[in-house]
């Protein structure tokens, strides 16, 4: 009789913890270089060279959680986070192929039961000692003369801090380099907010982007849910009199960040506003009722956001 076994899956079980770390932070990175090139689905965004870049400590903290997965079945209750992960998995696939789940969300869903197993592999790399090495055969020798001459945790450990510190540093740069979205809330939003609280209707419909009708809906106002388009992407008001009618806005809400950088009404509906779609809202039926400006060195404004109410009144009379 033969003894036969899967060559893939014998074969990587004998590689070392270091050589299966880099064949799937090799992999990840091979998938993060792929979608340069085509939309996500689900957010329909390309990833950047730059957000590839900013994502590597993500990168080698995936790899390194693969890497780790192995450890959780010799670990009391490992099983649970292995079922936890599978679960979440599946459902981030099901995102993939549908448009009914967002597949962003789930990512970072994965980092929790992700960073069990990574912290069970550094916890046993920093518990083996000298007498272990004979135990332990895949090791390679470079590991070991490290182990020997007691460096391997402070590498380890220097290593660890400087891929979370890191992540942290890299969170958002990384979805500004996306070019597609831009969640920041600047101080002159918070003041409109503020002033439109004492000096408008909760009954009126005001339309913004994503990022700032959330807050306003959270501050009791009606907004369009993300059905907003040709509001923002005509160039003239006959373009989006339609719209504007049809959800019964009473007020448009605009930033310094819709204008100059994106305006993401909803997810995979981006939109960028030019001088002359930005310029319509300058003229009738819309009045400027409300602008905050933040101002920085040399008289420069540093964030600024308008209110403009709709004068229907006009629109009948034309």
């Amino acid at each position: 009789s033969y003894n036969i076994k899967i060559p893939i899956i014998y074969y990587f079980k004998r590689f070392s913890n270091m050589k299966k770390f880099l064949i799937f932070s090799f992999i990840l990175l091979l998938i993060s270089i792929y979608t340069i090139n085509v939309y996500i689905p689900g957010v329909y965004v390309k990833i950047t060279t730059l957000a590839i870049f900013y994502s590597l400590p993500m990168i080698f903290l995936i790899s390194l959680s693969f890497t780790g997965f192995s450890e959780l079945k010799k670990t009391r209750g490992g099983m649970i986070f292995w079922g936890w992960t599978f679960a979440i998995s599946l459902s981030f696939l099901y995102s993939l192929m549908s448009s009914n789940l967002y597949p962003d969300r789930h990512l970072e869903y994965l980092i929790i039961p992700l960073c069990v197993p990574a912290a069970i592999l550094i916890n046993n790399i920093l518990s083996i000692n000298k007498k272990q090495l004979n135990m332990k055969p895949t090791f390679s020798p470079f590991f070991r003369s490290l182990i020997k001459n007691n460096h391997i945790k402070t590498i380890i450990l220097i290593l660890i801090s400087v891929m979370c510190i890191s992540n942290l540093i890299a969170a958002y740069p990384t979805i500004d380099s996306l070019n597609h979205i831009d969640e920041r809330v600047t101080i002159p939003c918070i003041n409109a907010f503020d002033w439109m609280s004492g000096n408008i209707s909760n009954n009126s419909v005001v339309a913004s982007d994503h990022r700032l009708e959330m807050m306003l809906w959270a501050n009791g106002f009606n907004i369009t849910f993300g059905k907003t388009n040709h509001t923002w992407s005509s160039n003239n008001t006959i373009n989006c009199l339609l719209e504007l009618k049809q959800f019964n806005i009473s007020y448009i809400l605009i930033d310094d960040i819709m204008k100059n950088s994106v305006i993401n009404v909803d997810v995979g509906n981006y939109y960028y506003m030019t001088n002359e779609s930005y310029e319509k809202f300058t003229k009738k039926p819309f009045e400027l009722i409300y602008r905050n400006v933040t101002m920085g060195n040399n008289d420069i404004e540093l964030h600024w956001v308008e209110l403009y109410q709709i004068n229907y009144n006009y629109i009948d009379v034309n």
